[in-house]
């Protein structure tokens, strides 16, 4: 599958969490994401991104570890992910700049998720 496939893809979970939220359509991004890496597992680092930053953000440190090492290995160039990964490594304290900057570089992605928790 191309990366323009994957994309097109991708883009329901988009929009699902930027136009369209309600407590009942999280869910369904998650969905998405999951079939995502279940049906495209190399494809793009974004499903792994977007669940390690919910499961972060939801408290869940070993599956956020899991899910971001994960895109990591797909994108292994990726700052936000690299960033990410330090927070959870080296705690809040001493991260919180890194987390900001992850957020600022991820925008579009990230953006939407923080929605999420407000």
């Amino acid at each position: 599958m191309s990366t323009e496939q994957v994309e097109i893809y991708l883009e329901e979970a988009r929009l699902v969490l930027e136009n369209h939220f309600s407590g009942q359509r999280l869910p369904k991004a998650i969905q998405i994401y999951k079939e995502a890496i279940q049906n495209y597992p190399q494809a793009s680092a974004e499903p792994y991104l977007a669940l390690g930053f919910l499961a972060l953000r939801a408290g869940l440190k070993n599956e956020a570890k899991i899910l971001l090492r994960r895109a990591a290995s797909v994108e292994p160039f990726n700052p936000t992910i690299h960033k990410l990964l330090r927070y959870l490594k080296n705690g809040q304290k001493t991260a919180k700049a890194d987390l900001e900057t992850a957020v600022e570089l991820k925008k579009p992605t990230i953006r939407r998720l923080r929605r999420l928790n407000e």
